[in-house]
């Protein structure tokens, strides 16, 4: 189930001021930064789809796993330069159905700040912070659920257990006693 913030399930946000609309001088501003990303996105993913090459002959090993450390890194930032291009080109939809600068969430004006660091932004910056919080307050309950059902130590460093039991082990070499085995079937129950 997908926990809307307050102010959208009908609660007003009074802790943070309400920014303005933009200007028709900020509107453009704005709308210019969009199409240089996104011309520069599209040259840059031209030139790192050109780089890309897989290696056919086996060669030096080391030169080998060089070569593909660097296609594989080459790939992720293709990647990554892909997926902001997609936003950036979602923003100039916006723009064209003229809905840019207002949140996806509320329906609030997104601050001239936050679109001028981010153009292809979709939520204002108390949007944003409030679906955070509620996010992090959600894992923070099913972390603590499963550390009470013994799937996680007591501290937040799940990997370094010292002397228990390890997770997902059982049987008498697992780390643990009758008693703790008896004491945790009769808690799933």
């Amino acid at each position: 189930m997908v926990t809307q913030p307050p102010h959208r399930r009908g609660n007003p946000v009074s802790k943070h001021c309400t920014p303005a609309a933009l200007t028709a001088r900020q509107h453009r501003v704005l709308v210019a930064q969009l199409e240089t990303q996104r011309a520069v996105l599209r040259e840059r993913l031209q030139r790192a789809r050109e780089t890309v090459q897989v290696r056919t002959d086996p060669g030096d090993t080391i030169d080998s796993a060089t070569a593909q450390m660097t296609a594989a890194l080459t790939m992720r930032l293709i990647a990554r330069d892909a997926a902001l291009l997609g936003e950036v080109d979602q923003a100039l939809a916006r723009v064209a159905a003229g809905t840019y600068g207002r949140c996806e969430g509320s329906g609030e004006p997104i601050g001239y700040a936050r679109l001028k660091v981010r153009p292809w932004a979709r939520c204002s910056v108390a949007y944003a912070q409030e679906r955070e919080e509620l996010m992090l307050a959600g894992q923070s309950r099913r972390w603590e659920a499963r550390r009470r059902r013994g799937c996680l130590p007591d501290t937040p460093a799940a990997g370094h257990q010292s002397g228990g039991r390890r997770r997902g082990a059982s049987g008498p070499h697992a780390g643990g006693s009758v008693e703790d085995d008896r004491e945790q079937n009769d808690s799933a129950d």
